[in-house]
């Protein structure tokens, strides 16, 4: 069901909305939210809670680095 959604979501953003968003910054939330909700289905939940937040962090993080580094080199080339 979750993979459903998250298809979903995705053609939504493909096909149907004209809306300009950043894809990156949506795409990190569908996805950490798809990683929340798979982390409350199994057994463990505070471990699989820990380690989904993880995962998310990093990822935020690198987005964010990735992010810097642009607007460093656009700083630094104008």
């Amino acid at each position: 069901m979750i993979d459903v959604c998250y298809a979903l979501v995705l053609v939504v953003f493909k096909v149907w909305s004209n809306i300009p968003m950043s894809t990156t910054w949506v795409f990190l939330g569908i996805l950490g939210g798809r990683e929340f909700s798979l982390s409350l289905d199994d057994k463990g939940y505070p471990r699989k809670k820990k380690r989904a937040l993880k995962l998310v962090m990093n990822d935020i993080v690198r987005a964010s680095m990735g992010l810097l580094i642009s607007l460093i080199l656009v700083v630094y080339l104008i």
